[in-house]
């Protein structure tokens, strides 16, 4: 939520900008500025795909006029299909003459949306041989470092503002509270060296504590209060609450032993590899509003990540929570599911059969239900020695039990990481509200 709160701001922002250098450039020609975008997103993993239509979707929305040509990285799954659908006008760029085309006749190269710059060498090719300008998607080198936006229920940006930050950082999640929104200024970041060489890399930095800005929901920079906390890196969290003087978030914090036992002579291979290789255990912080001091206690020290929970209690006091089970001594694989007490950190687990793996597994309740165990997670599982794969649901309130279905699927899904569910009618809403939307 935080990221595509960041993106929307910066595109509706930067949309004069190249509506005007656009205008300049080719005044004479009169003709609709021709965007590069380049995606670097692969197609295997569910919550990924997203990212490419929702740059093309802010695009067409705030330079609907521009002419959009996409060089991916790949289009296959289905992708290529899924986007001529929904964009017809995009053009794919494909293959050493069509780039060399697009190199040529396009006014700007935007970086599409990412953890990193992925396509940093394609970057700086673009600027090297054509000199025209180029935009990184998200977030650079430069400030304001990170902003903070409220999106209202009616998917319109009701309220922005910068928070103060002395370098880039590179926070994967935030929380929110029915009070606060809690925003990470965290021990991983890109190296000030290399930056000043004009190169993104990042490291972990056990010399700066970890960072928590506490910030009313609707507040501004002067409302912020910091809390620091032992250095460490966060990818997920599982909720947060206000709980009287204090505010409590529980996540899955990265040990640090992840950055701290690369060997110093390690290939780029080899680094890149490491960073495949998850150990996270599930912590609580709670932070005391009276003293500004923060407490963490570990709860479990199984490995797990991926969290979901039941989401009609995010930002609320909620009991339980859910994790993917992984190996530590492999790239990221689901060998099963995970349940947490949040009370106490105990847990049950549900083991998959060695060469069976799983999908993040959101949380769906049940129709009617009113605890808040009393529904289903949902999850897509491939079975690799049968090259097959499977819809399960499992009772939540009982995960250590067989699943209650397993709905045979007519072509494998690949093994990936993020998930969502949404029910049937929430997705009739947002089709109507899609449609309607759309330019004539």
């Amino acid at each position: 939520a935080g990221h595509d709160v960041r993106e929307a701001a910066g595109v509706s922002r930067d949309a004069a900008l190249l509506t005007t250098l656009a205008t300049s450039v080719h005044a004479g020609e009169k003709r609709a500025p021709r965007i590069l975008l380049r995606s670097s997103w692969q197609t295997v993993n569910i919550g990924d795909i997203a990212h490419t239509p929702g740059v093309l979707a802010l695009l067409e929305k705030h330079l609907p006029d521009a002419e959009v040509r996409l060089w991916p990285s790949s289009v296959d799954n289905g992708v290529k299909e899924m986007l001529q659908s929904r964009f017809p006008k995009l053009v794919l760029v494909q293959g050493a003459e069509p780039l060399q085309d697009a190199f040529a006749e396009c006014d700007f190269l935007l970086h599409g949306s990412g953890p990193r710059v992925v396509a940093e060498g394609q970057v700086r090719a673009w600027a090297e041989k054509t000199g025209k300008p180029f935009g990184i998607f998200e977030f650079g080198p430069t400030p304001p470092f990170m902003r903070y936006g409220v999106v209202g229920a009616d998917g319109v940006l009701a309220h922005l503002t910068e928070i103060p930050l002395s370098a880039p950082r590179l926070p994967h999640d935030m929380a929110h509270t029915e009070s606060y929104a809690i925003l990470m200024d965290l021990s991983v970041y890109p190296d000030p060296v290399s930056l000043a060489k004009g190169r993104w890399r990042s490291g972990f930095h056990p010399e700066s504590p970890a960072r928590f800005a506490l910030i009313p929901r609707l507040g501004v920079a002067a409302d912020v209060r910091w809390f620091e906390a032992s250095a460490c890196y966060i990818y997920h969290v599982v909720n947060a609450w206000d709980e009287g003087d204090t505010v409590v978030m529980i996540a899955h914090r990265v040990n640090p032993r992840c950055f701290l036992e690369v060997p110093e002579d390690a290939s780029e291979f080899e680094k890149m590899m490491r960073n495949l290789v998850m150990d996270a255990e599930l912590y609580r912080y709670t932070f005391d509003l009276r003293t500004g001091t923060t407490r963490e206690e570990r709860l479990d020290d199984r490995n797990a990540e991926f969290p979901t929970i039941d989401a009609r209690t995010s930002g609320r006091k909620s009991r339980y929570g859910y994790a993917m089970d992984m190996p530590r001594t492999a790239p990221v694989a689901f060998t099963g599911f995970v349940k947490y007490d949040l009370r106490d950190g105990s847990s049950v687990r549900h083991e998959l059969p060695a060469g069976v793996f799983c999908s993040e597994a959101p949380f769906a309740p049940r129709d009617g239900s009113n605890a808040e165990d009393d529904g289903y997670l949902v999850s897509f599982v491939v079975d690799e020695r049968e090259d097959r794969s499977e819809l399960w649901v499992l009772d939540a309130a009982d995960v250590a039990a067989p699943p209650v279905c397993r709905l045979a699927l007519p072509r494998r899904v690949p093994r990936g990481f993020h998930a969502c569910f949404v029910d049937g009618p929430s997705m009739d809403r947002a089709a109507a509200a899609r449609a309607a939307q759309r330019p004539r």
